[in-house]
């Protein structure tokens, strides 16, 4: 059901865990396997994470022979996965859906094994002294390298005084990278709450990674349209950098000094640029659904349910719920989901002008995000087989016809 979205060292990693249930006399494939198959996959994520807490196929192996025993070698075949082993395998779609992969690799199947408590795998993970939580934060870090943003993307801001926040405000059309995040998140608890504030996929694997201790740190999602392919955004940087001849230093998405929004601007060596937001190819792609990647399609946080404390977003469609409200500079919706999330919102709410509206008001057809997940252009099949087989430039033109 879902081979087209496995990496090749994760469907060798199955391959071999059918091969260890095999090989231990065992008529059924079981997490245990799928964890020793993880381990004889040796140039997978998984394996290495693994083997740095000391946790070895052949340990691994004593221990299963141990605890479950063994029959004779190939005296019955596996006859296919226990109901914890497909669960093992949803958890890792799921994984690999929530943080935007668009691909199942070992690493996730091994956090979906450290999401399922109870199993045979996590047994043997006992026995050995392997600590889950610190194999979940090696995965995720080893995740955040492995899926790193090009040198182009915006790196993770920190704002801990008032005078910075105008930095992190403003329109992004791409992804920022978290690779430096993790390590840095209960440190800055030193230093007074933190609030963490990103896709939803972003900030449900925040969630994921700190666990249900995480007092003091406030999870804030956003209304998400989607996330752009990263190589796309990389070749159109060095695409502006040529026509411009110049070091690319920055980009606005939505550029309010000219037409409230309306516009682009490029900062490209000593020069600032400035066109119109409906002109900018990049954006145009964005908008025309050609280069979000395949994941935001199935994105399962296009909802009002979240795992966040607070969601944020323009609130498309408030002039049908109070009309006169909108004053046309751009309206917010807050939507609060956690009493961690009611408790900053009623600290600040004094400061704002607001009304209280119901979630179905939010979720209004103006907002569709709130609802169901973008759809893909017809054409984006065409469009994405083309992409590094024709000039980027051309691409870029035809793409957005």
């Amino acid at each position: 059901m879902y081979d087209n979205q496995f990496t090749p060292r994760a469907q060798s990693a199955l391959r071999l865990a059918q091969a260890a249930a095999e090989e231990l006399g065992h008529s059924y494939v079981g997490s245990e396997h799928l964890l020793l198959g993880l381990l004889r996959e040796e140039d997978g994520a998984a394996h290495r994470c693994l083997t740095e807490q000391e946790v070895t196929a052949e340990r691994t192996r004593d221990v299963i022979g141990r605890i479950v025993g063994t029959g004779l070698p190939g005296l019955a075949p596996p006859q296919g996965l226990t109901p914890r082993a497909k669960r093992v395998i949803e958890n890792a779609v799921g994984e690999s859906s929530r943080t935007g992969s668009g691909y199942v690799g070992t690493e996730h199947l091994l956090l979906g094994i450290l999401r399922e408590n109870g199993t045979m795998a996590m047994r043997v993970l006992d026995d050995l002294g392997a600590d889950p939580r610190k194999l979940q934060t090696a995965l995720l870090q080893r995740m955040s390298v492995v899926q790193r943003l090009p040198r182009e993307a915006p790196t993770r801001i920190a704002a801990p005084r008032r005078e910075e926040l105008p930095r992190i405000t403003r329109t992004k059309y791409v992804q920022s990278d978290l690779s430096q995040v993790w390590g840095q998140l209960r440190p800055r608890l030193e230093e007074g709450p933190v609030l963490f504030c990103g896709t939803p996929c972003q900030t449900d694997g925040v969630r994921a990674f700190l666990g249900e201790d995480r007092a003091g740190i406030v999870l804030v999602d956003l209304i998400c349209y989607g996330v752009p392919s990263p190589g796309v955004w990389e070749r159109y940087v060095r695409y502006l950098e040529r026509r411009y001849r110049g070091v690319f230093r920055g980009f606005s998405f939505r550029d309010k000094r000219a037409e409230y929004g309306r516009a682009c601007s490029l900062r490209v060596g000593e020069r600032e640029l400035v066109w119109p937001l409906s002109k900018d190819l990049f954006c145009r792609t964005y908008f025309k659904n050609v280069n979000l990647r395949p994941s935001c399609f199935r994105c399962g946080y296009a909802a009002a349910e979240r795992t966040s404390d607070l969601t944020l977003g323009d609130f498309w469609g408030v002039e049908g719920v109070r009309p006169g409200f909108d004053d046309r500079r751009g309206c917010s919706v807050v939507l609060c989901h956690t009493r961690a999330g009611t408790e900053l919102w009623e600290q600040v709410r004094d400061q704002t002008r607001w009304f209280a509206c119901r979630e179905e008001d939010a979720a209004n057809e103006s907002q569709p995000r709130l609802r169901t997940p973008t759809r893909p252009s017809s054409r984006r099949g065409l469009w994405m087989g083309l992409y590094g087989r024709i000039p980027f430039p051309l691409w870029l033109r035809l793409a957005v016809r």
